[in-house]
Formats: structure tokens, sequence, C-alpha cells
């Protein structure tokens, strides 16, 4: 993993939201972009006075996983527009999923959905990734 201790998807953060997206098979069409998805049960600490989750963690869930439907690396999140539908309650099942929308040189574009058990969308983001050159600092 190349950021271990990530809040979000860090495999070494018990503390974290612990999105572990993994690619979705597409029998049906298999010629498709490639989809990836995690479950997401929120815990209670996530909750704010309302006893929904706080937005804060919703747009955390709908970050990472967004890098893990680009086949490139490494990246860094260059720009997140987003909007929250319905804010989930701790214990709901959810699942986020992400898909790529293209690229442009070393732009690389990503859409993400935070949906329901039963499919009903919460959230959703827009993103674009920028692809670092990992040899940069050796040049000059």
């Amino acid at each position: 993993h190349v950021l271990p201790t990530c809040f979000v998807c860090g495999p070494s953060r018990p503390d974290g939201l612990r999105l572990f997206t993994g690619l979705v098979e597409q029998a049906d069409n298999p010629n498709a972009q490639p989809i990836v998805a995690s479950p997401w049960i929120p815990a209670a600490d996530l909750a704010d006075e309302s006893g929904r989750i706080a937005p804060e963690y919703i747009w955390a869930a709908i970050d990472c996983p967004g890098a893990f439907a680009l086949d490139v690396e490494p990246i860094l999140l260059g720009r997140i527009s987003a909007a929250i539908i319905e804010r989930p309650r701790p214990g709901d099942q959810l699942i986020v999923v992400a898909w790529a929308r293209g690229s442009d040189r070393r732009k690389h574009f990503a859409g993400v959905g935070l949906y329901s058990e039963a499919g009903a969308l919460l959230a959703h983001a827009e993103q674009t990734w920028i692809q670092i050159d990992q040899h940069a600092h050796l040049k000059g």
C-alpha cells in the first residue's frame, strides 16, 4: 500500500474508515470500464450531534476510492467536487463505488458514489488526480 497510514484506506490505521476497494467483476460486460467498490459500515463515533455521519467523514469516504479506480501510481488528489444528498447513520450498510472517467497526460479523472444498501445515491464526487513524476527531484 502506497500510504499505509491513510485515514480512509490505510491498512495500518485501525482507527480509520478502512475502505479497501476491490475490482468489481462485470461478467455481463467484460469490455466495460473498470469499477471498484468497498462496503462501509460507519462506526458510531463518526456521527455528529444529529445522529448522522458527520459530513467530513462522508467526504473522506468518497476520496480515496477514486484513486483505486485509476491504474496509475503514484498519484495525489488535485481537485474534488462533491455533494452530499443524504447523510447515513452509524451502522448503515453502505457501498462506495468508483470508476475512471478518462485522462489527459498526467491528469486522471474519477467519479465516486456512496450508496445505501437499497441502492440510493447518498453522496457523489468528481475528482482530478495528478500523476507524480517520481524522478522530478533528481532533475536540475
